[in-house]
């Protein structure tokens, strides 16, 4: 019965690594989505701002066809 309680201990034991190791990893995780979120979301804004600015220098359809009528 001693060795049977031992290889339950060592079972439980290898099981409580296991499950640290696991949460560690899924902590990364979560770590690295949160991260790519927020790179993605700055991209997002970045690209949103800079097709605003694109569109306040660009010349308008009337200015264009005003040129091409003088």
């Amino acid at each position: 019965q001693l060795k049977a309680l031992e290889k339950i201990t060592d079972s439980i034991a290898h099981q409580e690594s296991l499950i640290v190791s696991m949460r560690e990893a899924l902590d990364r995780q979560k770590r690295f989505a949160a991260a790519s979120n927020s790179i993605t979301s700055t991209a997002g804004t970045a690209d949103s701002y800079t097709a605003d600015e694109l569109l306040d220098t660009l010349p308008s359809e009337q200015h264009r066809f005003e040129y091409l009528d003088t």
